[in-house]
């Protein structure tokens, strides 16, 4: 019965993520996996079920992983109380030598990431230097601003600016993360219509 319940389950996801997959957002020619290693802050996203969770400081730190050649990620934020919330996961590639396009998973079977059902997201902005990549997804429900630092640069955020309205999005829908704990969230657009000397 166990395992016939464990079938249905699957046969539902799979049929779940077929009936729900959009046309993928224009991606980046190549993002190489060894360049993306290491620690990245969230700069700005649009507001979801995860970040909602996370009041200020949230960084990802991607590795690889020797054993099974698979690149990881380790999320970390602190709530509004102060507690320290830490996600870890996997990303799998459409394409083995880039990761423009790219799953995650934080679900393990047996010791192993599984991606039924998994979103597809999408690198539609990557600066020359990967001090900052812009990560999007189909429905433009869910998008992320990821940066090397926790300031970027006005001509920088033009750039993304750029590269946002290209893919269909309103900066106005992405919000700042907080640099210390009483810091507020601001609108992305906003920020771009001040008048900097950078």
């Amino acid at each position: 019965m166990k395992h016939l319940f464990l079938i249905l389950l699957a046969t539902t996801l799979i049929f779940t993520a077929m009936y729900t997959q959009q046309e993928p957002l224009r991606a980046v020619t190549y993002v190489d996996p060894n360049k993306i290693v290491g620690l990245w802050h969230d700069y700005a996203a649009i507001p979801n079920q995860s970040s909602a969770q996370c009041r200020w400081a949230t960084t990802h730190d991607f590795f690889w992983n020797k054993k099974n050649h698979e690149m990881q990620f380790r999320s970390t934020c602190y709530s509004v109380d102060g507690r320290k919330i830490i996600r870890e996961g996997q990303m799998a590639s459409s394409n083995s030598q880039s990761l423009s396009h790219f799953q995650t998973s934080s679900t393990k079977v047996f010791g192993h990431y599984i991606y039924i059902a998994s979103k597809k997201y999408d690198v539609i902005g990557l600066d020359t230097a990967y001090r900052w990549m812009v990560i999007g997804h189909s429905s433009l429900k869910l998008g992320w601003i990821y940066s090397r630092t926790r300031e970027i640069p006005r001509r920088d955020l033009m750039k993304i600016k750029t590269v946002l309205e290209s893919a269909g999005y309103d900066s106005c829908d992405f919000f700042t993360f907080p640099k210390q704990n009483l810091d507020m969230r601001q609108p992305l657009c906003q920020i771009l219509d001040r008048p900097h000397l950078y």
